[in-house]
């Protein structure tokens, strides 16, 4: 047997494989072109808008984020629940240990946020503005 017969019949109303497009080709520039461009890029105009911040700190917390304010508010009861159970006589050492951690975690979040945030907040005032 001949290799053509076992090849398929080529069908000759068969569409022909797209052609790939070609990559576009970079512009080319004038030399008037090149030294209106260098022109342009050399006269440099500052078109960043000036920097007025308003209500960075929403008025009702005083002054202070809302991060602040919850660290505060979880303190407190993190504080009163401490005194109660020193005041407890049922209390393990476990649980008034744990509760003195606690205070101190507190302690170093609110630390570490306001080391971390006094960058911000002396920059043109800061606080200054909603204390008045």
């Amino acid at each position: 047997m001949a290799p053509e017969a076992l090849e398929p019949a080529k069908d000759d109303t068969a569409e022909p494989e797209e052609a790939k497009p070609e990559p576009p080709k970079p512009k080319t520039y004038t030399p008037e072109e090149i030294a209106a461009i260098s022109a342009r890029v050399e006269q440099y105009a500052d078109s960043t808008p000036p920097y007025n911040p308003q209500h960075v700190l929403s008025p009702e917390y005083g002054g202070t984020s809302n991060y602040e304010e919850g660290i505060r508010q979880v303190r407190q009861e993190t504080q009163e629940r401490l005194k109660a159970l020193e005041a407890d006589p049922q209390a393990s050492q476990q649980q008034i240990h744990q509760a003195v951690e606690d205070l101190k975690t507190l302690d170093h979040l609110y630390e570490n946020y306001n080391i971390g945030m006094n960058v911000f907040r002396t920059a043109h005032g800061g606080r200054s503005k909603l204390r008045k």
